[in-house]
C-alpha cells in the first residue's frame, strides 16, 4: 500500500492547536473556521485525548491519525499490548521472526509486539482503518510491514508459517449489541482455530473479560495458557495461548497490572487444582481482612488463594478472606477490621453514629450497594470501608474497615 500523508497541513496544525480543547465546545464553533475538515478534526482532537490515557505511546507523534471513536474503545490499551508482548516473548524465547495480527483493528497489539519482530502482517476489513493503520506504522518506525484489507478467513489458506499469530474476534453482532460467548463473536475461532494453529507456533486469542473460561476450554484445542489480565484492579481481557497438539493441562495466569506496566501482583494455578482443594472457612472473624483482585475473582481461584496464603475464607460464597496476623503480599486490596456491626435494622442507627461516609462492598448478600446505603443512610465517599458480608462464623455482618 502506497504511504502519503492522510491529514493536510492546515488540518494538522488546526489540531495540533486545538488538541487540548474541550471537543463538544469546539463542535459548536465550526462556522469559526473555514477550509477545515471540521468532522476529522473533531475526530482527531477527540482521538488524541483518549490516546493520552490509553495509549500513550501514539500521542509522541504529530503525524499519528486516530481512527472514529468506537475503534478507541475497542482497542487494547497500551499496557495490555505490552503484556501481550511479554508473554510472546516468553514463549518463543525471544525470538518472533514473524507476527500476523489476523483481526487488526486500530493495532495497538500489533505496533508493540512489531517492535520486536522481523516482519508484521495485519490482517482487517475495514479498508479506511487499513490506511490509518499504515500511516502509522510509518509513522512509528515500524519498517518491515504487510497491511492486509481482508476478512481473515481469506487470507489464512495463504498466509506464511508464523512465530506466533493474534486474533482478537468481534464481540459484537450485527446490531452492535456485545456477545460473549466464542460462537457468537467474528470470526467464530471455534471452527477456525485448527486451521490457524497449522500456520503458527503459538495462536494468542483475546476474548472477553466476561467471558467464561471452562466454556471456553471446552471449544477450544491446544490451550497452553489462559491469562487473566487486569489493569488498576479492571478485568480487561482474557488471553489464551494455544499450541497445535499441546497434551498439557492449561496453566490459568492472573496479572494485576498498574497502567505504568508494573505487574502488581500474579498468581498461577491449574483448574483441576482448584476443584479438588479443600475450602478453609475462617471460624471467627480476624483483625485483618482481603479482597482478592479482579483478576483473580474472573478466574475463581478462591481455594488456591487460602492455600498459598495464610489466610481464611469468610464462606463458600464469600470471596473474602481473614488472617489475625497481616499478610503483606497478599494479591488483593488489604484492610484492618475496625468493628463489626450485624446486618439488622438495630445496627442501622448504631453504623449512623459511627460512620456517614463510607466505599462500600457486598459479597454474598442479596442487596445492592445503593439499597444498603439508603436503607444503612451510608452516603459516598470518606476514608472508611464498609464490607456487607456473609460469614460461616457471624453470620451477616457489616465489617468497618480502614485500608491498609
Amino acid at each position: 500500500m502506497e504511504h502519503s500523508g492522510l491529514l493536510d497541513k492546515q488540518l494538522r496544525l488546526f489540531i495540533i492547536a486545538h488538541k487540548d480543547d474541550d471537543v463538544n465546545s469546539l463542535a459548536l464553533q465550526a462556522s469559526k473556521f473555514s477550509g477545515i475538515d471540521f468532522k476529522m478534526a473533531l475526530q482527531q482532537i477527540q482521538g488524541y485525548q483518549i490516546a493520552k490515557r490509553k495509549i500513550p505511546l501514539w500521542t509522541e507523534y504529530e503525524d499519528t491519525v486516530f481512527p472514529p471513536h468506537i475503534s478507541l474503545e475497542q482497542c487494547s490499551s497500551q499496557t495490555a499490548a505490552e503484556y501481550k508482548l511479554q508473554v510472546a516473548m516468553r514463549i518463543t524465547d525471544n525470538n518472533i521472526h514473524k507476527f500476523a495480527d489476523l483481526t487488526g483493528g486500530f493495532a495497538v497489539d500489533a505496533t508493540v509486539i512489531a517492535r520486536e519482530t522481523e516482519m508484521l502482517t495485519y490482517v482487517e476489513t475495514q479498508e479506511d482503518l487499513c490506511r490509518i493503520v499504515d500511516n502509522n506504522l510509518r509513522v512509528m518506525g515500524v519498517r518491515n510491514f504487510h497491511v492486509i484489507n481482508a476478512k481473515c478467513e481469506d487470507v489464512i489458506e495463504n498466509l506464511d508459517y508464523q512465530d506466533v499469530i493474534l486474533i482478537d474476534p468481534a464481540r459484537r453482532d450485527g446490531y452492535g449489541r456485545k456477545v460473549v460467548s466464542i460462537s457468537d463473536c467474528s470470526p467464530d475461532i471455534g471452527k477456525l482455530q485448527n486451521e490457524i494453529i497449522s500456520k503458527t507456533r503459538f495462536l494468542m486469542v483475546k476474548l472477553s473479560p466476561m467471558l467464561d473460561i471452562s466454556s471456553a476450554l471446552k471449544v477450544l484445542n491446544g490451550v497452553d495458557e489462559v491469562h487473566v489480565v487486569a489493569i488498576d484492579n479492571e478485568c480487561k481481557e482474557v488471553l489464551i495461548v494455544m499450541q497445535k497438539d499441546v497434551a498439557t493441562r492449561p496453566k490459568i495466569i492472573c496479572a494485576d497490572i498498574s497502567r505504568n506496566g508494573k505487574t502488581a501482583a500474579k498468581l498461577e494455578f491449574y483448574a483441576d487444582d482448584e476443584k479438588n482443594l479443600e475450602y478453609n472457612i475462617a471460624d471467627y472473624i480476624g483483625r485483618f481482612i482481603y479482597d482478592p483482585n479482579s483478576a483473580i475473582m474472573k478466574a475463581g481461584a478462591f481455594k488456591t488463594l487460602s492455600h498459598l496464603f495464610p489466610v481464611h475464607q469468610l464462606d463458600v460464597n464469600t470471596h473474602v478472606y481473614t488472617s489475625d496476623a497481616f499478610v503483606e503480599n497478599f494479591p488483593g486490596r488489604s484492610f484492618i477490621v475496625e468493628d463489626i456491626f450485624s446486618f439488622s435494622k438495630n445496627s442501622a442507627k448504631l453504623l449512623k453514629k459511627t460512620v456517614t461516609a463510607a466505599n462500600v462492598c457486598v459479597r454474598n448478600i442479596p442487596i445492592s450497594v445503593s439499597q444498603f446505603r439508603k436503607r444503612f443512610y451510608i452516603n459516598e465517599g470518606g476514608d472508611s470501608f464498609l464490607f456487607v458480608v456473609d460469614s460461616l462464623a457471624q453470620g451477616k455482618v457489616i465489617l468497618k474497615c480502614k485500608r491498609i
